[in-house]
């Protein structure tokens, strides 16, 4: 299940990302909806948010964890 979305930018791209409670961060490409990318992350995401354009705070049971994408 999907718990969060949020947009990210990656150089001049705008990507979006998805949170999911299968422990995954994964990046997609509204243009195409193609999936680009897959973050495996070690607690199932509870939220999602972008900040700084490029990184992604993600929310889990443990805390946030934060990633930079591109």
């Amino acid at each position: 299940m999907v718990t969060g979305v949020c947009a990210v930018r990656v150089g001049n791209r705008e990507l979006l990302a998805s949170a999911s409670n299968d422990r995954t961060v994964r990046i997609w490409d509204p243009a195409t909806g193609r999936l680009v990318h897959v973050i495996p992350v070690h607690y199932a995401a509870l939220g999602l948010a972008s900040f700084n354009h490029s990184s992604i705070a993600v929310g889990h049971s443990a805390g946030l964890l934060a990633l930079t994408v591109g």
